[in-house]
This record gives C-alpha cells, sequence and structure tokens, in this order.
C-alpha cells in the first residue's frame, strides 16, 4: 500500500452551534490547515498515488474562501469536521483518485 499526505492552508468562514451566548455563534473567519491523506494500492502508470495538484484544485475549489457550515454536509453528531476553536483542522478523504508524487510511504 502507498501513502501520501498534502497539507494546504485556506481561508474559510463558519460559526459554532453553542449552548451558551458567544460571539462564536456569528458567522466569522479563520485560516484553516489541512491535511489531506490518501493511499492507493498500485501506483499508477506515472508512478503516483495522486498529483498534489488535483488535491490542491479539489480542496480550494470547495473550501477555500467558503462557509464551512453551507459547503461540509455534516451534522454535529456525524461530523469529520472539527470546528472547534482549539482544533481547526479539516481532515477530509481523498475523493477516488490514485496519483501522486513527491513523499510516498509503503507498507
Amino acid at each position: 500500500m502507498y501513502y501520501i499526505s498534502k497539507r494546504l492552508v485556506i481561508s474559510a468562514s463558519h460559526h459554532l452551534e453553542l449552548s451558551y451566548p458567544s460571539k462564536c455563534s456569528q458567522l466569522h473567519g479563520h485560516n484553516w490547515t489541512i491535511t489531506v491523506y490518501c493511499k492507493a494500492r498500485e501506483l499508477n502508470k506515472d508512478g503516483m498515488v495522486i498529483d498534489f495538484k488535483l488535491i490542491k484544485q479539489k480542496i480550494e475549489s470547495q473550501l477555500d474562501h467558503a462557509n464551512l457550515n453551507e459547503v461540509l454536509p455534516c451534522s454535529r453528531e456525524h461530523c469529520q469536521v472539527d470546528m472547534r476553536p482549539v482544533a481547526p483542522v479539516l481532515p477530509r478523504r481523498c475523493p477516488g483518485e490514485r496519483r501522486k508524487h513527491g513523499n510516498v510511504r509503503r507498507e
């Protein structure tokens, strides 16, 4: 199995649904660090899991300068995105592509 990761920084807004009054209930923005992890059983014909350019295009086209509460379809109980202020990280799955160049780890 081959594994790669790609770290990106985006700017996006969100609001928190809290059980108490808070400024964070209002729409506000952050710079978010996202790490995308991909794996493949085999490398493609170019020797890649996925091209980093495709990861960057996919993440930026869907999340950069977006309202994350609107574009990430999840409820608080079933969400893979931790939007708490202490952990502004967006773990996302790599959508099916099996190419990459750069850091490759094989197990």
